[in-house]
């Protein structure tokens, strides 16, 4: 009944506030080394005072929401992340999470044993507003097809690889206001992407 409390006690994260965690999995065999996979999700909660998330929105040049991670946070309505853990390796598969003013996805790998990750997806700001433009832009049969695709109307993708404390990141911002469909198209050219790298 507190996802906030239950992170901060197994030293998961510190910077959420709040939330209804639930986990269902399972795992593979009775062995001690045996994979485990499922979906964590976790309902209407806070982020506050969150460096990575601060310095994701930074690089993506989404700077009007920045002023809200303080004591306030960011409020969102739920998080999904399905997922696979073996071997200190949890893999990430297709991940969401979504609010009022902003959604994000993410897919890829954290090693727990190295402390290092490995992650790709869309930042979407103004979530619920963008949410809203894409469904009126699908309503209108001639573009409709080119809105159809998921991730909203406005988006960036970006990757996060590195130390998971201080990770390289980086957004394409070709994806900038493009279409589910042409994102998918961008993701195929990584050239001159906006970088903030990791201090030495």
């Amino acid at each position: 009944n507190d996802a906030g409390a239950a992170l901060q006690t197994f030293d998961y994260y510190e910077n959420l506030r709040g939330g209804q965690l639930t986990l269902v999995g399972k795992y593979d065999n009775m062995q001690p080394d045996s994979g485990f996979s499922g979906t964590a999700t976790i309902e209407t909660f806070r982020v506050i005072k969150a460096p990575l998330l601060a310095k994701l929105l930074s690089v993506a040049s989404i700077t009007g929401i920045l002023e809200n991670l303080g004591e306030l946070g960011l409020s969102f309505g739920k998080l999904e992340a399905p997922f696979e853990s073996q071997n200190n390796v949890i893999t990430i598969k297709d991940a969401s999470v979504s609010g009022l003013s902003l959604g994000l996805t993410a897919s890829g790998t954290l090693n727990t044993a190295v402390e290092t990750i490995d992650i790709k997806g869309t930042i979407v700001p103004a979530y619920a507003i963008n949410n809203v433009l894409n469904n009126v832009l699908t309503n209108i049969p001639i573009i409709r097809y080119l809105f159809s695709e998921e991730g909203g109307v406005f988006a960036a993708t970006y990757t996060m690889t590195g130390n998971v404390k201080k990770p390289d990141i980086s957004t394409n911002p070709l994806s900038i206001l493009a279409p589910g469909i042409l994102r998918k198209l961008f993701g195929i050219f990584e050239g001159a992407p906006k970088k903030a790298s990791s201090d030495k």
